[in-house]
């Protein structure tokens, strides 16, 4: 009978050979790769990453009290991933002085994101990262709402992740085994097969 923790771990490897099914899937097109679409891909391989050494930390290394460097590993490829898909909304969706201005922000979040790493320990410093940037994406693919299909499928995409985020900050439990880890890694499963489908709208269409 498995416990808690090691469900916790089961949950977090198989969201992370989704992302990473997922990522090959959108960057294996050569459109794809040749537009803003390729820091989507990336973005899903970061957080396959972390969600891999989530996995290893919870069902190895956490057991033996030894959770520090797959703790950092896991939030440092959370925070790669922030980054890409802050950079994606950079260039989809602004131009000129902006863009520039914005770029340089995501650099100086992610250097100042990783040293905070090594001195906070909480998961909570991964979601004030990660939730404004995804807020920003929300908020640039909302008010594209009616452009296409893309948009719709990433706002949706952002509301799901909304949801497992909510679930795992309130500590929201089905059951003793089934706790608020393994409800945020199910949530969001589907949040990034949603946002696969949403990148499939790039090769569909020529804009």
């Amino acid at each position: 009978m498995i416990n808690a923790l090691e469900l916790v771990s089961i949950s977090d490897f198989a969201l992370s050979i989704v992302c990473l099914f997922l990522a090959g899937l959108s960057l294996g097109n050569g459109k794809t790769n040749k537009s803003p679409d390729t820091y989507l891909g990336f973005f899903i391989i970061f957080i396959g990453l972390s969600a891999f050494m989530g996995g290893l930390n919870h069902g190895f290394f956490e057991p033996l009290d030894q959770s520090y460097y797959p703790k950092l590993l896991t939030y440092i490829f959370a925070a790669g991933g922030t980054f890409c898909i802050f950079n994606y909304t950079i260039k989809v969706f602004t131009k000129g002085k902006v863009a520039n201005i914005l770029t340089i922000i995501s650099y100086v979040q992610l250097i100042g994101f990783v040293l905070a790493t090594f001195y906070i320990d909480d998961f909570i410093l991964v979601i004030g990262n990660y939730a404004p940037i995804l807020f920003f994406f929300f908020i640039m693919n909302f008010i594209n709402f009616k452009r296409g299909k893309r948009e719709q499928y990433f706002s949706l995409f952002f509301l799901i992740i909304f949801t497992g985020s909510f679930v795992q900050i309130t500590k929201i439990s089905i059951s003793d085994l089934i706790n608020n880890s393994t409800l945020f890694h199910s949530i969001v499963l589907i949040g990034y097969l949603i946002l696969y489908a949403g990148i499939r709208q790039k090769k569909s269409s020529n804009r």
